[in-house]
């Protein structure tokens, strides 16, 4: 080959080389121009995508505000109205009340926008039992700025919150004790046989009868000192005692679980009043503490408890039926609240007793009567509360506290004719069997008294969702 064929080609080589990049600039040039708009229609859409959230955020922030509002409205309109209305108007006009609260709350938190007028909120609030539910949805359309040009005006968002509310119950609980003397009996059978060889030793007797257990319960001329006593020198707990670290837990747990003081309670006792005078009964209840949420105040008046005077030797000395008769038309509110506020608290009546009264009459030769409540006894005191009762089972009392030798004679004249008609009578006494318990001792005693509490759990405002 000659060199001037290399030359030529070598040159037609470099002006195809030049021809190509100068067409690579100009497809440059138009892909960039090209790809310049939709760049910036993309950035355009994101501004506006995140404009969105914003709105969706604040929106979202209004939707909890209102679910809140709702039940709050509606827990403070019971609150504010329970004493002066039915239950079924004033629950639905709280729900009323809590759906205009929550729109409120909703336009009130969702801000002022070009953008705000097009979110429309709804609020429902419902009832069930003493609880409110508030479900506050939105949907609400966010314009675009740059979203036209591509056909997509504005941004459909949407959203929800729950909250609920659960009333705190107010209950007033009128515990009612039984502190006539067969309460001083031992707790147990062990109880029991403690406390007989502790005043067998001390030569205590009863109907000639050495040792005591029943029967015996009062101070006796030459003894220097009753039963009762002797009992807790010992440390031997009574039936009494049960019955007051009962009462005390029922104070404990009411200290834990109210809320601003919701839960009222109020300690008397059933026994003859030796302070009454004409024209009140003689078996007028004491009242040991009057209703309150004084927790501390009542814990000193759980430990001032003590058996009934007993000046007739046991003749008399309680009267259940005229006691429960009294309680109930001068002490218990003769209407039953709805427990929504504390000026319509809900009323509890909780009776602890052997469910054995003595009367005064004349039967089994002596003025010594004894019986059982009449089935129609708390009939009227059912009507203005609900009542629980606690039977402290009578246990069987032995002659000598030894079973082979047969009952001991005071309690077969007083007791053991009655013992079987005791449970149905006291189940009689209360509102249903749900409220009806039976004790045979002090830990038993304590477990009933907690089961009544179960109607005062309460919760607070909360947003569920």
């Amino acid at each position: 080959m000659r060199w001037t064929n290399i030359f030529f080609a070598d040159a037609r080589l470099t002006r195809a080389a030049v021809s190509a990049v100068g067409d690579r600039r100009a497809s440059f040039a138009v892909t960039f121009s090209l790809t310049v708009p939709v760049l910036v229609l993309l950035a355009g859409l994101g501004v506006d995508y995140l404009t969105g959230l914003s709105f969706k955020s604040r929106w979202d922030a209004a939707a909890d505000a209102a679910a809140l509002a709702a039940v709050q409205a509606a827990d403070s309109y019971v609150k504010n109205n329970a004493a002066t209305m039915a239950s079924q108007t004033l629950m639905a006009n709280a729900v009323s009340y809590g759906n205009t609260a929550g729109t409120q709350a909703f336009n009130a938190n969702a801000g002022t926008s070009e953008a705000t007028g097009s979110v429309t909120p709804t609020v429902v609030v419902s009832q069930s039992g003493n609880s409110f539910t508030a479900t506050a949805t939105y949907v609400g359309a966010v314009p675009t700025h740059f979203g036209g040009l591509v056909g997509v005006r504005d941004f459909g968002v949407g959203g929800f919150a729950v909250a609920s509310a659960t009333l705190a119950t107010y209950i007033n609980y009128y515990i009612l004790v039984d502190i006539s003397q067969s309460m001083g009996i031992g707790d147990t059978t062990t109880d029991m046989t403690n406390l007989y060889n502790v005043t067998h030793a001390m030569g205590y007797s009863d109907d000639n009868e050495p040792g005591c257990v029943f029967g015996c319960h009062v101070a006796v001329q030459g003894r220097p000192l009753t039963n009762e006593q002797v009992a807790h020198n010992a440390g031997i707990t009574l039936r009494i005692d049960s019955a007051k670290a009962a009462i005390q837990t029922v104070v404990n747990q009411a200290k834990t679980n109210a809320i601003n003081g919701n839960i009222q309670i109020g300690i008397y006792t059933l026994q003859e009043n030796q302070s009454t005078t004409p024209p009140n009964p003689a078996y007028q209840p004491m009242t040991i503490q009057g209703m309150t949420n004084n927790y501390t105040a009542l814990t000193t008046a759980v430990g001032t408890i003590d058996l009934g005077p007993n000046v007739t030797n046991g003749y008399g000395d309680s009267d259940m039926v005229d006691s429960i008769n009294y309680f109930t038309s001068k002490i218990l509110p003769t209407n039953n609240g709805t427990g929504y506020s504390a000026n319509s608290p809900k009323n509890y009546v909780f009776l602890i007793t052997d469910g054995l009264e003595d009367t005064p009459g004349w039967c089994n030769f002596t003025f010594h009567c004894t019986g059982v409540l009449p089935s129609t006894a708390c009939a009227q005191m059912q009507t203005q509360a609900t009542v629980g009762v606690i039977y402290t089972t009578y246990l069987p009392i032995y002659t000598n506290n030894d079973s082979s030798q047969g009952y001991d004679s005071e309690y077969a004249l007083l007791v053991q004719p009655y013992q079987s008609q005791i449970q149905p009578s006291l189940l009689s006494c209360a509102s249903s069997s749900q409220f009806f318990f039976q004790a045979d001792n002090g830990p038993a005693l304590i477990a009933a008294m907690n089961a009544l509490f179960v109607a005062s759990t309460t919760a607070p405002v909360r947003l569920t969702q």
